[in-house]
């Protein structure tokens, strides 16, 4: 795997970013930005911010080397603070796609010292991407953080029922909550889907 050396730049007043991730292979950044960490299957997994000067687009990156790749575009699910929710599908050689481990990645955006964890996936044991989407994380300062997943299911009576999973920084683990859903015989199941935004700060400035 090559490194590519950084140079020296002038810190940008601002900056324009793009939600898009963009995903490299065979280059791992040495940048402020970049952090890394391992992937469910033991990969080494690295991500960085490409900072460029408007009108130029910036961009969240992802670097893996050649010994595996996505299943299809990882992705930027939600972001808080300087935190970054990250999903991605490893492909597994003989493992049929869907069963293909779904890995979150949380990235901390942060001039002083970026860091990059992955998540255990909530049970039972894997996220693919029609669960992963509905997943919102809560950044409560410093490393503190919480992370939520909310997948609204028909009950056995065909009742409107929701499963939430919650973890927590502090213990390391997923709780599971299966709460009551509102909803009324005209406006049935509300509400009927959650989605976060991609928004997040750097350095000071938000993005």
């Amino acid at each position: 795997m090559e490194v590519e050396f950084a140079q020296s730049k002038p810190k940008l007043e601002w900056s324009i970013f793009d939600r898009r991730l963009i995903h490299i292979q065979g280059v791992v950044p040495c940048s402020s930005t970049a952090a890394a960490t391992l992937t469910s299957t033991g990969q080494n997994v690295c991500v960085s911010l490409r900072l460029v000067p408007p009108p130029l687009r910036s961009y969240v990156e992802i670097y893996t080397d050649d010994s595996f790749s996505f299943f299809g575009q990882p992705t930027i699910i939600t972001a808080h603070g300087d935190l970054v929710l990250i999903y991605g599908v490893i492909a597994v050689k003989g493992v049929r796609a869907s069963s293909y481990p779904g890995n979150l990645f949380l990235y901390k955006v942060s001039p002083a010292l970026p860091w990059l964890r992955r998540l255990p996936p909530p049970p039972p044991g894997n996220c693919w991407p029609v669960r992963a989407k509905f997943t919102g994380v809560l950044h409560e300062g410093g490393d503190d953080f919480m992370v939520a997943n909310l997948h609204a299911l028909v009950g056995a009576q065909g009742e409107e029922v929701a499963e939430l999973f919650r973890y927590s920084s502090g213990s390391g683990e997923w709780d599971f909550f299966q709460i009551d859903m509102p909803g009324d015989d005209v406006s049935g199941f509300y509400p009927q889907s959650w989605y976060t935004d991609t928004v997040f700060s750097h350095d000071g400035f938000i993005f």
